[in-house]
């Protein structure tokens, strides 16, 4: 851990959260952390592994209790939890597997989770610890760890509520995969509405977020049932994202 000279205790956590952080983070880290854009879901692309990387900003409170909040796994691949206390800092670095069993919910907001940890029970993660001229080591392992891990395919909360999509979405994974398609994400969105009564089986096309590197789907939110339809289902929404994605080289 290093001191800082400046009273990061002042800011307020706006500045601390959206501006001294990734500062800090882009610092110690140095080349190869591309910023996202304030719209997006996470906050760096880390070059090479195409990796999701959302960060986590928390000074301590009165009682030394650090709250990480609005976190939400299914965004990132990674997570940096930068910990602030006293003019010195540390960073956490978990996948995103690793962090969920140690959320809570967050609330008002039940698709959003925090994380709160004591100084002591900060230290017990020491094997997930980094000081910051050991972010770049801590954070690289963290993303070969999650990289052969990745979810290539993920729900909206709609549709992961919806009997087969689960099982849609480990289907089109494995063939993604398979195939070479793993640079990109899918994310399976509920259509609100038919596009066109006289069609209402039409879907839209999906949108391609190229600095993101996600593909967005719109599909009906029905249930899909047995492995036949499941297999259907699966392979004609991968199909769809090959032809369009083919017909842009």
């Amino acid at each position: 851990m290093h001191p800082l000279s400046s009273d990061i205790a002042k800011m307020s956590a706006k500045v601390f959260g959206s501006q001294w952080a990734p500062s800090r983070v882009e610092s110690d880290y140095g080349a190869g952390l591309d910023r996202m854009f304030d719209s997006a879901e996470f906050d760096f692309m880390l070059r090479g592994y195409n990796v999701r990387i959302e960060l986590k900003a928390a000074r301590s409170s009165s009682r030394d209790i650090f709250t990480f909040q609005y976190i939400r796994p299914d965004s990132f691949d990674v997570c940096v939890c930068l910990a602030w206390h006293n003019d010195v800092y540390q960073y956490l670095i978990f996948t995103s597997p690793e962090i969920r069993p140690h959320l809570t919910r967050q609330h008002r907001d039940s698709h959003a989770f925090q994380l709160r940890l004591s100084q002591n029970q900060l230290t017990r993660h020491s094997a997930r610890l980094a000081a910051p001229d050991a972010l770049q080591d801590k954070l690289n392992a963290a993303a070969e760890r999650a990289y052969t891990r990745r979810i290539l395919v993920r729900l909206d909360p709609t549709l992961a509520g919806i009997e087969g999509w689960h099982n849609v979405a480990r289907s089109m994974s494995k063939r993604l995969k398979r195939e070479g398609f793993d640079q990109w994400r899918i994310f399976l969105r509920h259509l609100e509405a038919p596009l066109d009564g006289g069609d209402p089986d039409l879907l839209p096309y999906p949108r391609f977020n190229d600095r993101e590197h996600q593909v967005d789907i719109w599909v009906h939110p029905k249930p899909v049932i047995g492995s036949h339809d499941i297999g259907v289902t699966s392979a004609c929404l991968a199909d769809f994202v090959f032809q369009y994605e083919y017909a842009d080289e």
